[in-house]
């Protein structure tokens, strides 16, 4: 068995008492996770979500949480255990986790919280997904006219844009596409380079360095794993290339900003989703949700030691600040 697998077996051992370990007495749920495993702290958000909904882990619900670390194969084979130890629902984050559930089947209710659900191919509608996947399309590529919009408010005169993504993503096309369209609007050269992973950071950002890019929009699948993301910041950083990406974490991780959904909000969508299904509503009657609370983040203190002058209109706008 995966070491990862026998470390998450370990903690739900702990964490949910024998009692309440029988699928006869509470409903067991598949927590799928593209980021690394991390301490408990990181998965406080969601179980916030859960009990807000009513779903107390360990009590009337068992929730058993997998990480991928980032690699395609690991997510299919977790979907996969997940099919086979017979849980009666499968909650996947990021669009690579969600493909991989619904690969793994087509009968057991999916609940997805991703970019782009319906432009990567999750769901063919959002009013009426059908199947058995539905949960919350987090409109991130729809975002990029926006996020282009603030970087050229910041860097007046920016004629050439990077666009870091991931080859393991499917959303990728969709956020190239947006952000593409956007920059071309602006009269900005858009310039893409798509990698595997971190261990590809540093020759794209040499990339970029040669093709005179200002700054770059990062994919969010690289910011959503604290490790990932401070890899991100530290080598754009050094080379004075300020980034920007969807989650408000990444701003506090040490890029220049941050624009897209409150996470808050989308959980409690996701949870709110995963009682209705154990209730009994099939997933296919219901409709994809999308957000309509957005953060903006700005670090000033990055915007200091990048030399970027901060018009005060939009720190006014900013919903959180790091100084």
């Amino acid at each position: 068995m995966h070491r990862r697998s026998l470390i998450a077996g370990a903690l739900i051992a702990l964490s949910v008492p024998a009692n309440a370990q029988s699928r006869d007495k509470v409903p067991r749920v598949g927590v799928l996770r593209w980021d690394a495993i991390s301490s408990a702290a990181r998965l406080d958000p969601f179980r916030e979500a859960l009990r807000h909904n009513g779903l107390i882990e360990g009590q009337n619900v068992a929730v058993e949480w997998r990480f991928a670390d980032g690699q395609t194969d690991r997510a299919r084979e977790i979907a996969e255990e997940f099919v086979r130890a017979g849980v009666d629902v499968i909650v996947a984050f990021s669009t690579p986790a969600a493909h991989a559930a619904k690969n793994a089947t087509q009968s057991i209710p999916i609940i997805i919280s991703t970019a782009d659900p319906l432009g990567s191919g999750l769901v063919s509608g959002l009013a009426h997904p059908g199947g058995n996947v539905t949960g919350v399309s987090l409109m991130m590529p729809d975002l990029a006219s926006k996020r282009v919009e603030l970087l050229t408010e910041l860097l007046p005169g920016l004629a050439h844009l990077g666009f870091l993504g991931s080859t393991r993503d499917s959303a990728a096309k969709s956020f190239v596409r947006h952000t593409a369209d956007a920059a071309e609007r602006k009269g900005i050269q858009l310039h893409v380079e798509l990698v595997p992973g971190p261990e590809d950071f540093e020759e794209a950002f040499q990339k970029f360095a040669r093709a005179q890019v200002k700054a770059v929009v990062v994919q969010p699948l690289f910011t959503i794993d604290p490790p990932v993301a401070a890899r991100v910041v530290g080598v754009a950083n050094v080379r004075r290339i300020p980034v920007i990406s969807d989650y408000a974490s990444f701003a506090r991780e040490g890029a220049l900003m941050a624009y897209g959904p409150r996470q808050e909000d989308t959980l409690r969508i996701a949870a709110r989703y995963l009682k209705q299904v154990l209730n009994g509503v099939s997933p296919g009657d219901l409709p994809v949700t999308q957000p309509t609370n957005f953060v903006l983040a700005l670090n000033l203190k990055v915007a200091s030691v990048l030399g970027v002058q901060v018009p005060p209109a939009i720190v006014l706008r900013a919903d959180e600040v790091i100084e």
